[in-house]
């Protein structure tokens, strides 16, 4: 047997084609959060206790099994890697109406109608995969918990490079009478508690578009915690959607084709650590 040794900052991944890949330079490994981040199944789950306007399956905007379930890892304790929220779940007949509350849907609205938690919302799943996004109606910031999601403790390699990002809608249409200027969602991205990144307002536009944000950051504990946080103070307005929630490396790629590699898929790799292969 052989043994090489692993000088790159990079999370290895096994895959049937033997390579192994970590990419930075504009690219990026995948996302760590994998479906938490992207709101899809296996994760979410499809809402047994939801009003049946909301995914009746009589319009585009209410399909079948449209509201997934909530996210509940705030009480699975530490060390769960479960995505949640401090803002309270609803699945009812105008449920999202309140601010400080949110849903995971499918579609919310589109050019038919507006879906019975909230008529006046428009969007649907950022992913492509007939998946959900997280349906929120932001309050101020300075009355309500600002959290809009939140996952501990993924593991990271200390020292490099992680790209934290989210794509973002405004689901309130340009027209609408809430829809004032200064009244946009503003987002903030915090690592370990400290603000990476930040939107600024997400406009409003006379279709729902969805908007990438995100930031960077170096790696300077073995864990981190992530937080998408509201970073506005207005109560009017302020509704957004999120989706596609990733950490992704940044790193270098390395090749071991034709070897076999000796481990199981997704392990993961620091710098200086050793990899065996046979």
């Amino acid at each position: 047997m052989k043994k090489f040794y692993v000088f790159v900052m990079a999370i290895v991944c096994f895959a049937a084609t033997q390579e192994v890949k970590a990419q930075c330079n504009g690219v990026k490994g995948p996302n760590l959060l994998g479906a938490k981040g992207t709101f899809s199944t296996p994760f979410i789950t499809v809402s047994t206790t939801a009003a049946n306007c909301t995914n009746n399956a009589n319009h585009t905007y209410s399909p079948a099994n449209n509201i997934g379930n909530a996210l509940t890892g705030c009480t699975s304790g530490t060390g769960s890697m479960l995505p949640c929220s401090d803002y309270v779940y609803s699945s009812d007949n105008n449920g999202l109406k309140p601010e400080g509350r949110y849903s995971i849907v499918k579609n919310i609205g589109d050019a038919n109608g507006g879906n019975c938690l909230h008529g006046s919302f428009r969007g649907k799943d950022h992913t492509g995969d007939g998946g959900y996004f997280m349906a929120v109606n932001g309050a101020p910031n300075n009355t309500v918990s600002p959290t809009f999601y939140k996952i501990k403790t993924i593991p990271v390699c200390i020292g490099a490079t992680y790209e934290f990002s989210a794509w973002v809608l405004n689901m309130l249409p340009a027209g609408n009478s809430s829809a004032n200027p200064g009244s946009e969602p503003n987002i903030s991205f915090k690592v370990n508690g400290s603000v990476i990144g930040t939107s600024g307002a997400i406009a409003y536009n006379t279709t729902a578009t969805w908007v990438k944000v995100g930031g960077s950051f170096v790696a300077t504990t073995s864990t981190v915690d992530l937080e998408v946080v509201n970073a506005t103070a207005v109560a009017s307005g302020n509704d957004l959607g999120l989706d596609d929630i990733s950490i992704n490396l940044c790193g270098s790629s390395i090749a071991v084709s034709p070897a076999t590699i000796t481990g199981t898929n997704n392990q993961t790799f620091c710098e200086g650590a050793d990899l065996s292969v046979k």
